[in-house]
């Protein structure tokens, strides 16, 4: 068991003699410490504050899984969406009123998941859109090109063996084409 001491140097002229130690109130402590560590109280006590202890933890704990409740689900809501590639519509409760910063971020991810699906609904109608724009376009080309073509081979096939009148006939269809094209 430690004891609380007092020390003092002993000297005789400059000299150093020794060290005298005195052990303060050493019977008076030791009778204290042995009766509380004897007594029905000091147990009692002693098992009440490990008891305040053992629930002050408890409560602190069930207080902490309650302030982050919401959080943690705001963050499943979000990763969820996020993998999904926003096909996942989020399910969070908001209040009809102001709300504390939780509720106005779950408003805040709900708006903006809202707007990227309504973006990339866009972006998915743009490309479908243009992919038949270019289809259009493509047919619209072809099929005076290929009208074009076929004159031109026929002149260079048939070349002498055709009329003037033909031949004159074939080079003002493939003109007409042309300017079909806008050329």
């Amino acid at each position: 068991m430690q004891k609380v001491f007092s020390a003092a140097e002993i000297r005789t002229g400059d000299t150093l003699e020794g060290f005298l130690y005195v052990v303060l109130g050493g019977q008076t402590y030791e009778a204290l410490a042995t009766d509380i560590g004897s007594s029905y109280v000091g147990k009692i006590s002693l098992i009440a504050v490990l008891a305040i202890i053992l629930v002050t933890v408890i409560v602190g704990l069930l207080v902490f899984h309650m302030l982050t409740r919401r959080l943690n689900r705001l963050n499943r809501e979000v990763t969820q969406t996020a993998n999904s590639e926003f096909e996942h519509i989020p399910t969070i409760a908001t209040p009809d009123s102001g709300g504390d910063e939780i509720d106005q971020l779950s408003e805040s991810f709900l708006a903006m998941s809202g707007k990227i699906r309504q973006q990339l609904e866009q972006l998915t109608e743009n490309d479908r859109l243009r992919r038949e724009l270019v289809a259009n376009i493509s047919h619209d080309l072809r099929t005076p090109l290929s009208a074009m073509q076929g004159y031109i081979e026929t002149l260079i096939i048939k070349g002498e063996s055709l009329s003037d009148e033909d031949r004159d006939r074939y080079l003002r269809i493939a003109r007409r084409h042309t300017v079909r094209l806008g050329v």
